[in-house]
């Protein structure tokens, strides 16, 4: 994997990570190449999801080797934010980290002789207003030196998904002075000690999945729109420049997503590629996906269940009578197994110690998980 050395599992101090001249590989750079060495040996790039082979993952596949950030479109339930997560988990390298950072501090983000500095104890290294490392990392360096301990974060653990709500604050996204730090270690309002990270700096070298985005009120949106432009922000009157080196995914509701001024223009603008995506068009696809997803005791699935579970499903969303501008939610029907298995338990398994084979007589039990909202009906007829 880029940037990933061979027997990077024997690498376990500072010492041995400056012994390999390490250099690391940055987030969106690592997507591009393991993408590259996937696409070149034909392995599967995006596992667990299925049916966007036609449209969404050659667009994924484009937006990754331009190094863009990307915006996901699309209705409820269509793997949106699992097309992220599993990019993450697939496509992002282990990276050398200070063990027990929560920033995925790694000791190669610091300049040459700001290093040199933290090795030989000498005064305050942080000579230029930038954040390269928390203070904590900073002072395991002091007190170690070489002996350092670090550990390689798998792509998954530098995962950071933050769904847009009201609560959400720009403190929660770029982090804040903190007046306990301040309290507790006596250090200065404006030192780097006095910093708590937030979302972003926490999704450091990796991928930062905003949920929702069109939700997030403006002021926050313009929080995000220096992370785009410049891949750098500041926190209020604090003169510290902060780079989370992340890429950056969005997703956003159809309707959301067209509605003016949901999504501040700036902003828009710089999420360089948006994709839409879809349910799946096939019966199969959707019988695939709910079978994948269903978290079930140990059954048997009779094929024809499954079938007659997907054609509602798809019937569901053809219909009239459904207001498809929300649609019908592929979990609907991973619910509904869910509860299918339920239902054949509690009836029968259990009390005869049987495995759980749902019967054409416990479809009425699916009604617990039907999630759609009915179209306006005209009364003028």
């Amino acid at each position: 994997m880029a940037g990933l050395p061979e027997d990077y599992k024997q690498i376990k101090t500072l010492g041995d990570l400056l012994e390999i001249n390490y250099k690391i590989v940055g987030a969106k750079e690592q997507l591009r190449q393991n993408l590259i060495s996937k696409m070149e040996t034909n392995e599967v790039r995006y596992p667990e999801i299925i049916g966007f082979e036609e449209d969404v993952i050659p667009a994924l596949d484009r937006a990754i080797l331009a190094c863009h950030d990307v915006m996901l479109v699309g209705q409820i339930g269509q793997a949106k934010t699992k097309i992220a997560q599993t990019i993450s988990k697939n496509l992002l390298s282990p990276i050398p980290v200070i063990k027990g950072s929560i920033t995925n501090d790694s000791p190669v983000d610091l300049p040459q002789d700001e290093l040199i500095s933290l090795l030989e104890d000498k005064a305050n290294p942080m000579s230029v207003p930038k954040f390269y490392i928390d203070s904590s990392s900073m002072d395991k360096i002091r007190d170690n030196k070489l002996d350092t301990q670090i550990e390689w974060i798998e792509g998954q653990q530098r995962y950071k998904y933050v769904l847009a709500t009201p609560d959400i604050s720009v403190k929660d996204l770029v982090g804040q002075i903190d007046a306990i730090k301040i309290t507790k270690k006596g250090v200065e309002m404006y030192q780097i000690e006095s910093y708590s990270p937030g979302q972003l700096m926490q999704a450091k070298h990796g991928l930062f999945c905003i949920d929702e985005l069109p939700v997030l009120d403006t002021r926050k949106q313009v929080a995000l729109l220096s992370v785009l432009q410049e891949g750098r922000f500041t926190t209020g009157s604090y003169p510290v420049i902060f780079e989370p080196k992340t890429a950056f995914f969005a997703t956003a509701n159809p309707i959301d997503y067209t509605h003016s001024g949901k999504i501040i223009e700036p902003l828009y603008d710089r999420l360089k590629s948006h994709i839409h995506t879809h349910y799946p068009k096939s019966l199969d696809e959707e019988m695939l996906i709910i079978i994948q997803e269903a978290k079930i005791a140990k059954s048997f699935i009779p094929i024809f269940m499954l079938r007659t579970l997907a054609r509602i499903i798809q019937n569901a969303r053809a219909s009239q009578e459904i207001n498809q501008d929300k649609g019908v939610s592929v979990r609907m029907g991973i619910h509904a197994l869910e509860l299918l298995v339920g239902e054949a338990e509690r009836t029968r398994a259990l009390s005869h110690k049987i495995l759980a084979v749902p019967r054409p007589c416990d479809i009425f039990c699916i009604g617990q998980a039907t999630k759609f909202e009915l179209a306006e009906m005209d009364d003028t007829v």
